[in-house]
């Protein structure tokens, strides 16, 4: 049997992209994170991992918690920007399916913006192993919400060009990700989770590198790439009204967080 590793698209890109991840990727809203770390339970000293942290766009959120928090990232290049950012945290080589930890270690897993690339039987198992009985896993992801904008809205129009290219690699969006929770016994299937509603204002010119920053765009061949900038430029002339854009020169897109936590028995 072929031992389960780290997806290899996320790992290259993120080892390449890193920088600008760092640069363009949107932090994480106080009401999402409280309601993560409070139906996790935490508490100063609360032993946590946070898996696949990155550059440390949640971390940010919980280091001045005072929780015993160890961190684990699969990409070298995430790992160099993370050490930058946090050097004082510990940040390991790691990833889902074989994590370098006893049994029994962690009152809780926090897992931000990544569950979907390893959501599979093999994570969870592992997970739930280095989880203490009546720990707890949850995971947060930003997300574009289009749900109220009109067709024409420059937001609905550059998110579906871009996203028609994820076909390819697992994504929050493709929702394939619940069955990994549903479909085992290592934690309580019947996760909980909560919404949060949010807006970002960007500069016109940050559009381009915040979708440049998915892996899937990121893994494009030099050339597509330039294709599909030269598009999101377009749609962004064409669709951004006089309207959109404030008094500091900035367009604003809406968002939305998504939390969800659940219980090791």
């Amino acid at each position: 049997m072929t031992e389960a590793k780290a997806h290899q698209v996320s790992t290259n890109s993120f080892n390449e992209n890193h920088a600008i991840y760092d640069q363009v990727r949107p932090n994480f809203i106080p009401e999402a994170v409280d309601c993560l770390t409070n139906n996790l339970g935490l508490h100063e000293g609360s032993k946590v991992m946070e898996l696949a942290s990155g550059t440390g766009k949640f971390t940010k959120a919980i280091k001045d918690n005072g929780y015993d928090l160890v961190t684990v990232e699969p990409s070298v290049g995430m790992i160099e920007s993370f050490k930058k950012n946090f050097p004082d945290i510990p940040c390991v080589q790691g990833d889902s399916y074989k994590l370098p930890f006893d049994d029994n270690t962690f009152d809780a897993i926090i897992i931000a913006q990544a569950f979907h690339w390893f959501a599979d039987d093999a994570s969870m198992k592992e997970l739930a192993r280095v989880l203490k009985s009546g720990g707890k896993l949850g995971m947060i992801w930003n997300q574009e919400d289009l749900s109220d904008l009109p067709e024409d809205h420059w937001q609905v129009q550059v998110s579906k060009y871009i996203l028609s290219f994820d076909g390819g690699v697992p994504q929050y969006r493709h929702m394939k990700w619940p069955l990994a929770i549903k479909g085992q016994s290592y934690v309580n299937p019947d996760y909980q989770d909560a919404y949060f509603k949010w807006q970002k204002k960007n500069n016109v010119e940050d559009i381009w590198p915040y979708w440049e920053s998915r892996s899937y765009i990121t893994a494009l061949p030099k050339e597509k790439k330039a294709e599909v900038k030269a598009k999101v430029e377009e749609l962004l002339k064409i669709h951004v009204k006089s309207k959109d854009i404030d008094q500091n020169n900035q367009i604003t897109s809406n968002r939305y967080a998504h939390v969800v936590w659940t219980t090791k028995p």
